[in-house]
């Protein structure tokens, strides 16, 4: 299993929660346009942190089922734990890879997934387990970010500064950061979909909570540019700082990274 360039878990929790902070609003748009319904069967595919399965298991209600996938223990141990907190007792889940094809009978009526894909390295399989796990005219749901397409207002050079990194970062571990720029195309090729269409969106912030996704992935991956040697600890140390000021200075405006959302009917 290829790993995950960012930590998971319980060390990767918080940040995926505040993603979902960040993004939900798309995606919720998105599942109400296909008419998340109650007694439907819903697969969250790439779980995480579990903030999105338990929305969806409220959504379906005691009658549907939500099956929660994820290659990573522990994703799904906080996962789990999410929903019993919350009383949900309608997901099922499943610890299975995506790199390979998987053989799973569920028969979806949507199947769900953010900023998953863009981790594998075969995505084009990826893509095809989203549409065998999901029944003939279920719909699939796949948002994918482009981490190029961001802005800062005032602009700021370290903020631009950080964006650079993370996208040398992405090509020291070999993930796609802009994989929403190809998903259309890769979905098309697959034709796996009888109707396709996506949509853009970018969340607008100068809530220091919300800015502080940003914050938490810089933390995550500087040490290892300075393993790579593309930065200096001095750099470092000079940019987690003014990094960490403008995040909780809300004089700044964060255009955080876009997210393509696409939705598609299976054949």
């Amino acid at each position: 299993m290829y790993k995950y360039a960012l930590p998971s878990g319980y060390k990767d929790f918080e940040r995926l929660d505040i993603q979902h902070a960040c993004y939900s609003k798309a995606c919720f748009k998105a599942l109400r346009e296909v008419k998340i319904s109650y007694g439907q069967t819903v697969v969250d595919a790439g779980c995480g942190s579990g903030a999105m399965t338990e929305w969806l298991a409220k959504q379906v209600g005691p009658q549907g089922k939500v099956y929660a996938i994820d290659y990573d223990a522990e994703q799904l141990d906080i996962c789990k734990y999410r929903a019993e907190k919350s009383g949900l007792s309608n997901i099922t889940y499943l610890k299975l890879n995506f790199e390979n094809e998987i053989d799973c009978s569920i028969h979806a009526d949507i199947t769900y997934c953010r900023c998953f894909i863009h981790h594998l390295q075969n995505k084009e399989i990826g893509i095809r387990n989203l549409a065998n796990l999901t029944r003939k005219g279920g719909n699939v749901i796949v948002s994918e970010p482009i981490n190029s397409l961001h802005w800062v207002t005032p602009d700021n050079d370290t903020y631009h500064k950080i964006f650079d990194l993370y996208m040398a970062y992405s090509k020291l571990k070999l993930f796609e950061a802009d994989f929403g720029k190809y998903l259309l195309d890769i979905a098309t090729k697959s034709k796996l979909f009888s109707t396709i269409s996506i949509e853009g969106y970018q969340p607008i912030t100068n809530d220091p909570y919300l800015k502080s996704y940003l914050f938490k992935g810089w933390e995550h991956f500087k040490e290892e540019l300075v393993k790579f040697n593309k930065i200096s600890e001095h750099d470092r140390d000079m940019y987690t700082k003014q990094f960490r000021d403008i995040i909780e200075n809300p004089a700044y405006t964060f255009g955080l990274p876009s997210l393509i959302v696409m939705q598609s009917v299976v054949n």
